[in-house]
C-alpha cells in the first residue's frame, strides 16, 4: 500500500481545523463585583454595531466608531498565556470577568481618558499600545485576550483595544478580509486621536488578519500625508495573515518602516496554512521561511516555529507560551526598546529564532 497523498493530510487537516472551530464556545463577557482578581482598565475603540441594552458589541459594521473602558479582572489563580474563560457562574477567584464598564460619549471622551492615563505616567514612560485583534474574534474575546496580554507582559503602558467587525465565525473569511477595508479610516482616526494625546510613543500590535488591517493603515496613511506619525515608535505583527507578495507591495508605498518592525513567525502555524488554501497565498508572512524576499527592507522576524503556545495551534504563540512571555519581558526592558533590534548582518532583514530547548533567542542569517 502506497503513502497517502500529502493533499489528502491536508483536506483532513483543514476539515479538522473547521469542525474544533465551529465547535468551540465563544468567548463572552461575564460580570462580577468580586475584587479577587488583578484589575486591568482597558480602553476600546471599535467599528462594530452596539449590541442595544447591553455593554457589548457584535459582528455588524458601524457608521462611526464607538468608545468605552472596559475593566477586566485577571484570577488570582491565572496561568501564564491562558485566559480562564468564565461558564455560566463567573468566579472571579478562578476566571476572567469584567468588574467595570464605561461608556465613553465620544471621540473627544475618549481623547480625554487616554490624557489622564497619559498624565498620570511620569515623563517619558508615557507609552500606548494599540491592539488589532485577529480573524474569527468577537469583541469579548479580544478584550480579554488584550488584558491577558497586559497582565503576563506587566504592561505599564496604556492599553487600547481597536476592535474591528470580524463575524467571529471560522466560516465568515472573505466577510472578515472585507471588514479590514472597511476598517482602515477608523483605525487610521484613532492612531491620530492618541498621537494627539500627551502620550509620547504608540506601540502597534496587530494579530493574524490583524497584521494586515495595520499595514494597509500604515499605507494609506503614508500615501495620504506622505508620512507616519512621529509618535509611532515600533509595529509588532503577530502571525500576519498577509500575503508576502502584497507584505512588500504595501512596505513600498509605505517607505521606511517604523523601528523597530518586528514580525513573529512560525512555519506551524496551521491556522495560517489554512488561510493560505482559502485565499489561494503561495505564502503568508507568518509562515515566512525564505528571507530573501525581505532583504531590501528593515524587518525583524522572530521564528517561533520551536516553540508551541496554548492549546494545539502555534497561531499566536508569541502571547500564550509561557516561554516566549518570559523571554519578550525581558527583551522589552531597556531605554532603548527591544533588545532584537540591535542584531543586523548584511541583509538589513534577520530572523531570530525562538528556541525554547535552547532557552533563548538564537539569531541566523538566511
Amino acid at each position: 500500500m502506497g503513502r497517502p497523498d500529502p493533499r489528502f493530510r491536508w483536506l483532513i487537516a483543514i476539515a479538522a481545523l473547521l469542525l474544533i472551530a465551529a465547535c468551540a464556545p465563544r468567548g463572552q463577557l461575564a460580570f462580577s463585583d468580586s475584587p479577587a482578581g488583578t484589575p486591568h482598565d482597558i480602553l476600546l475603540a471599535t467599528s462594530r454595531t452596539a449590541i442595544a441594552g447591553t455593554p457589548d458589541f457584535g459582528t455588524g459594521r458601524a457608521a462611526e466608531m464607538s468608545f468605552a473602558q472596559y475593566t477586566v479582572s485577571v484570577p488570582p489563580a491565572h496561568q501564564v498565556g491562558q485566559i480562564e474563560w468564565p461558564g455560566a457562574r463567573p468566579d472571579a477567584d478562578k476566571d476572567f470577568v469584567t468588574t467595570g464598564y464605561q461608556g465613553l460619549a465620544d471621540a473627544r471622551a475618549f481623547a480625554n481618558a487616554v490624557s489622564a492615563r497619559a498624565r498620570a505616567l511620569p515623563q517619558g514612560h508615557r507609552e500606548a499600545v494599540i491592539f488589532v485583534h485577529g480573524y474569527n474574534t468577537n469583541m469579548a474575546e479580544g478584550l480579554y485576550r488584550f488584558a491577558q496580554i497586559n497582565h503576563d507582559f506587566e504592561a505599564r503602558s496604556i492599553p487600547i483595544l481597536y476592535s474591528w467587525p470580524s463575524a467571529a465565525s471560522p466560516r465568515d473569511y472573505l466577510y472578515d478580509r472585507d471588514s479590514i477595508l472597511f476598517a482602515r479610516s477608523d483605525l487610521e482616526d484613532l492612531i491620530d486621536q492618541v498621537s494627539r494625546t500627551p502620550v509620547e510613543r504608540i506601540l502597534l500590535v496587530g494579530h493574524s488578519m490583524g497584521g494586515q488591517l495595520v499595514m494597509e493603515v500604515l499605507r494609506q496613511r503614508a500615501i495620504r500625508q506622505g508620512k507616519l506619525w512621529p509618535k509611532l515608535d515600533m509595529v509588532a505583527l503577530i502571525a500576519p495573515d498577509l500575503d508576502i507578495e502584497v507584505f512588500r507591495s504595501q512596505a513600498r508605498e509605505i517607505g521606511p518602516l517604523p523601528q523597530p518592525f518586528v514580525v513573529f513567525a512560525s512555519r506551524r502555524d496551521w491556522t495560517l496554512r489554512l488561510s493560505e488554501w482559502l485565499s489561494g497565498s503561495t505564502g503568508k508572512l507568518g509562515t515566512i521561511e525564505d528571507l530573501a524576499g525581505l532583504s531590501a527592507l528593515d524587518v525583524t522576524v522572530i521564528d517561533t516555529t520551536a516553540v508551541q503556545g496554548r492549546g494545539v495551534d502555534w497561531h499566536l504563540s508569541a502571547a500564550t507560551s509561557p516561554f516566549m512571555i518570559s523571554l519578550l519581558k525581558g527583551l522589552q526592558q531597556g531605554d532603548d526598546g527591544l533588545a532584537v533590534q540591535a542584531p543586523r548582518t548584511a541583509l538589513p532583514s534577520v530572523r531570530i529564532v525562538a528556541d525554547d530547548d535552547a532557552n533563548g533567542l538564537v539569531i541566523r542569517s538566511w
